[in-house]
């Protein structure tokens, strides 16, 4: 997922997509990332070193940090 979105900001960054585009793809790469099967701890690093690179942002990460331990807590509580 984080070569997903580096690919993504090498093509906003060289002018192949649009700012749209990149941002469009880094919401469908984090919208998959939720879904993917990774441990929690694999998710949040992820996040952060999406954001240390800032590929994404720190509310980004943050944004998708809440989702994906609510929907983990969700899936545990069933």
């Amino acid at each position: 997922y984080f070569k997903e979105i580096y690919r993504a900001s090498v093509l906003c960054k060289t002018g192949v997509i649009s700012l749209e585009e990149y941002k469009e793809q880094i919401l469908r790469t984090l919208d998959s990332l939720l879904k993917a099967p990774v441990t929690t701890k694999e998710f949040v690093d992820s996040m952060r070193y999406m954001a240390r690179y800032h590929l994404i942002t720190n509310e980004q990460a943050m944004e998708y940090t809440q989702k994906y331990r609510a929907i983990h807590q969700q899936g545990a509580k069933q």
